[in-house]
């Protein structure tokens, strides 16, 4: 316990390794101090009786200093919060943290870069920052339910060495290695950096392949031992994460061809199958056999399930049953020509089937965990605007299935930045393959060329062709 009575004793903060450091500094930052206040006292008893009482600070922390948790810079801006909101100063988050770096220099610990924000900003985040004293963090947030969630606590792993180093020791070997022109200390530093943010990307796509534990400064390494342990641990959580989709219009071109592509990334595959009087399934009969008749000894690549775009109850029913943490929405009516025919149709699919979709998500509580692509389409730009087309070119559809499809664009962004779910849009230009739909014009060319190619005419029929010639009158005798 230490009581500060005087500007002397508070001003006495430059002291490494104190518990008072911090607090004094705090208070001289806010004002409690000649070199920080515009308004002067002869004394530090006078300038409190002018605010109306006197302070009292109490810090817990039962982190190790030095340990590389951040404590200081936490514990720093935890205290300039605290008298920010106890004095009344105004100071937003922004400002808590720019004031952070300068209480960490002003303590002369070297820090206050970044970590300040792991305390000031809540959630688990990327922080990116640039070169300068003024500190704007780029700020990209993770999923809280990664870290929250009970199905995904197995996954989590704080491996703490028991090295204690300071930012301030940390710096000094980094710039005197550039001085001895050693870049080993930037070449860790780079991978670092760019760890960090393939390890973000891979934790927005539910992966821990990217997991690794081996980049350290000289003054110590994990045993080998522990690392090994590490790299076990790391494979038994790949073996546990959940990759579960749902893929409508699954029994099509792009449906086909995406099933395949994730029951080899090791997905456990669901489509939704349309009712219909006839069976459509040609094109994923060899990843999918009925049960009446299937061989028993086969293994279901792709669990199908009847519903229907139009009908919201099998959407919620099937999403509430299988819980799928990635949703493909390729189900549409397509056909440009035929949404003139039948718009109304084409709307409830194409348009509200796409908010049903995103609702049916939301009720079933899973609009946090679920990750959902709508495939658009290139209908969208319709009567172009521009050539060629980008992201930032204004739509204009002109038929009833690029108006549909243009809801459906529109409602997948506006659930993303409503509920803060992960929807995205695709915009999908023709794309050809040997399963694309008979009733599209590339696809009736290429079939007749290719019957053309493949049937030879018999002799018979083939036409031969002569010059037409005039019958001559045969010779009179008078001739």
């Amino acid at each position: 316990m230490e009581a500060v009575t005087t500007y002397e004793e508070l001003r006495h903060f430059n002291v490494v390794g104190s518990p008072f450091s911090i607090p004094k500094a705090a208070l001289a930052l806010a004002g409690f101090h000649p070199d920080f206040c515009r308004e002067r006292y002869a004394s530090l008893e006078e300038q409190l009786k002018a605010f109306g009482c006197g302070l009292e600070v109490t810090l817990l922390s039962a982190i190790p200093a030095g340990s590389g948790l951040g404590t200081s810079s936490i514990l720093a801006a935890t205290m300039l919060g605290a008298v920010n909101d106890f004095c009344g100063l105004g100071w937003d988050k922004q400002e808590i943290g720019n004031r952070t770096l300068v209480l960490e220099q002003l303590l002369t610990t070297g820090g206050g870069w970044q970590d300040q924000y792991g305390g000031i900003l809540p959630g688990i985040k990327l922080l990116q920052t640039e070169s300068g004293w003024k500190q704007t963090p780029l700020v990209r947030w993770l999923p809280e339910h990664l870290f929250t969630d009970s199905e995904y606590r197995k996954c989590h792993l704080l491996y703490y060495t028991g090295l204690t180093r300071t930012a301030k020791g940390i710096l000094a070997e980094i710039v005197k290695g550039m001085f001895m022109n050693s870049t080993e200390h930037l070449t860790l530093l780079r991978q670092m950096k760019q760890h960090a943010l393939d390890m973000h990307d891979a934790i927005q796509r539910l992966k821990t392949s990217l997991v690794r534990g081996e980049c350290c400064f000289r003054a110590g390494r994990p045993p080998t031992g522990n690392i090994n342990k590490l790299k076990k641990l790391k494979n038994s959580q790949t073996k546990n994460m959940r990759k579960v989709a749902l893929i409508t219009g699954i029994t099509g071109q792009d449906g086909s061809y995406l099933a395949e592509f994730l029951i080899e990334k090791g997905y456990e595959v669901h489509g939704i199958l349309r009712r219909s009087s006839s069976f459509n399934t040609g094109r994923i009969e060899h990843l999918y056999l009925d049960e009446w008749v299937r061989d028993m000894k086969k293994t279901r690549l792709v669990n199908l399930h009847w519903g229907d775009m139009t009908d919201s109850s099998s959407l919620i029913r099937i999403i509430s049953d299988i819980h799928p943490t990635e949703i493909y929405n390729l189900a549409a009516q397509s056909h440009v020509k035929v949404s003139f025919d039948v718009p109304e149709y084409t709307a409830e699919a194409d348009a509200i089937g796409t908010l049903r979709l995103l609702e049916a998500v939301r009720i079933c509580g899973l609009d946090k965990t679920c990750r959902i692509y709508q495939a658009s389409t290139s209908e969208l730009f319709g009567k172009v605007q521009e050539v060629p087309q980008k992201e930032t070119t204004p739509f204009y559809p002109r038929s009833p299935y690029g108006v549909a499809k243009q809801y459906g664009f529109w409602i997948t962004k506006n659930y993303r930045e409503s509920y803060g779910m992960f929807a995205v849009n695709g915009i999908l230009f023709n794309h050809e393959s040997e399963r694309r739909g008979e009733n599209f014009v590339t696809r009736k060319i290429t079939l007749a060329a290719a019957r053309i190619k493949q049937v030879e005419p018999a002799e018979e029929d083939i036409c031969t062709w002569r010059p037409k010639t005039k019958k001559r009158r045969p010779a009179s005798a008078e001739s």
